[in-house]
C-alpha cells in the first residue's frame, strides 16, 4: 500500500465508527512540519501587518497596537498554536467515508458526498489532501494557525494536513470516491493531478 496505519489515531477515532466499520487508514499531522506553501503569502503579509502596526503605534493609537499584536501572532504565535492543534487532530479513512477529529469535534463525510479531491504534496513524502472542489486560494488560512481571520475560506471542509505517505493515501482514497459516485475515474494527467478539483 505504501503507508502505515497509525494505531493510536485509529483507536482514538474508533468510538466514532459504526460497529461494522473498518478503518483502512488513520494518521495525524506531522508535528515537525511548520511551514506550508501558503506561508509564501502569509509570511510577507504578517511582516507588513507588523511593520504597519509599529508605525501606527509610534503615534500611540489603539489601532497601531492592535496591528502590532496581530503581527506578532502572525509571525510567531500562530506556529505555536498550529503545533498544539496538530496533537489533537486525527484523520481516518474507512470503507465508506473520511473522518476528521479535531479535539472533541468530529466531522465525517461519505465518499459519494465528497465534491472533489486536491493533493498538495510536500517534502519527504508528506503533504496534504483537501476533500474539496474549491480552489486553493479559498483555503489559504487552513493549517496556518490563522483560520480565525478567514473570510472566504472553507474552514469546515475536511482536509488531511501534513500527513506521511500522502501520495499513497491519496491514491487509495481517490478511486474509492469515484466508485461511490458511480463515475469512471478520468485518465491520469500528471500536469494537473496534484490540483484535481471537481470530480466529474
Amino acid at each position: 500500500m505504501g503507508f502505515t496505519l497509525d494505531q493510536n489515531a485509529a483507536e482514538t477515532i474508533r468510538p466514532l465508527l459504526d460497529p461494522d466499520e473498518i478503518i483502512l487508514w488513520a494518521g495525524q499531522p506531522d508535528p515537525s512540519v511548520h511551514f506550508s506553501r501558503n506561508d509564501l503569502f502569509l509570511l510577507p503579509l504578517s511582516i507588513i501587518i507588523f511593520v504597519l502596526g509599529l508605525m501606527w503605534a509610534t503615534t500611540v493609537t489603539i489601532t497601531g497596537w492592535i496591528f502590532v499584536i496581530v503581527g506578532v501572532y502572525a509571525l510567531f504565535g500562530r506556529f505555536y498554536w498550529k503545533s498544539r492543534r496538530k496533537k489533537v487532530n486525527y484523520y481516518a479513512i474507512t470503507a465508506k467515508r473520511i473522518i476528521r477529529l479535531a479535539g472533541k469535534k468530529g466531522k465525517a463525510q461519505p465518499f459519494k458526498e465528497i465534491p472533489g479531491i486536491r493533493l498538495k504534496p510536500g517534502s519527504r513524502g508528506r503533504g496534504s489532501i483537501r476533500f474539496s472542489d474549491r480552489p486553493d486560494f479559498v483555503a489559504v488560512y487552513q493549517n496556518s494557525g490563522m483560520e480565525w481571520i478567514s473570510l472566504v475560506g472553507a474552514p469546515d471542509e475536511i482536509a488531511f494536513h501534513d500527513i506521511q505517505d500522502v501520495r499513497a493515501v491519496h491514491d487509495m482514497v481517490r478511486p474509492m470516491i469515484y466508485r461511490a459516485k458511480g463515475m469512471p475515474m478520468p485518465e491520469e494527467n500528471p500536469a494537473d493531478r496534484d490540483q484535481e478539483g471537481r470530480d466529474g
